[in-house]
C-alpha cells in the first residue's frame, strides 16, 4: 500500500522548506524524511 505526504512549500514557514537555509540543512532535512521511509518524487524550485 502506498502513503503519500505531500510538503506544499508554498504553505511552508518562511516561504518554503527551502529558502534561508544551507545545502547541509537542507540535506538534513530530507535525510530526517528519508529515515521516517519517505522517499521524493518531485521537486520544484
Amino acid at each position: 500500500m502506498w502513503e503519500y505526504k505531500i510538503i506544499d512549500s508554498a504553505n511552508a514557514e518562511k516561504g518554503g522548506f527551502l529558502k534561508g537555509r544551507t545545502v547541509k540543512q537542507v540535506e538534513a532535512y530530507l535525510n530526517s524524511l528519508g529515515k521516517e521511509g519517505w522517499e521524493i518524487i518531485d521537486i520544484d524550485f
